[in-house]
Parts: C-alpha cells; sequence; structure tokens
C-alpha cells in the first residue's frame, strides 16, 4: 500500500505542478480566459474526483509493516 500511496502522490503532485505551470504560461500569454474554459471540461474534473476518491480509499486502507494497536 505504500506504493499506492507513493503513485497517487507524485501523481497528484506532477499534475499540480503541470497545471501551475500551465496557468502561468496562459496567464502570461494573455491567455487566461481560455485555459480556465479548458480546465473547467469534463476530463479534468472527472480526474480530480477519481484522485479524490482514490485518495480517500487509501486512507481507509493500513499498511501491512504498521503493528495492530
Amino acid at each position: 500500500m505504500k506504493l499506492a500511496r507513493m503513485v497517487l502522490v507524485l501523481v497528484a503532485s506532477l499534475l499540480l505542478g503541470g497545471g501551475f505551470v500551465a496557468s502561468q504560461m496562459a496567464s502570461l500569454n494573455g491567455d487566461s480566459f481560455a485555459h480556465a474554459q479548458r480546465m473547467d471540461s469534463a476530463p479534468i474534473r472527472s480526474l480530480a474526483l477519481l484522485l479524490l476518491l482514490g485518495a480517500i480509499a487509501l486512507s481507509f486502507v493500513r499498511d501491512q509493516e504498521e503493528p495492530n494497536e
């Protein structure tokens, strides 16, 4: 489960970093309104929902290595 958590954190971090860079580039190019419209599309919202549900699901799964309390 540690690997799944690390992958989820890595994917979320890369997407957030990439989104930030894309937002800044759109702002500098004067294209921020079009960028905001592209980010408000169904695939982007679905990906955000998938990441959120994955994080919630992984929060309920215990690691095998943890001592039982």
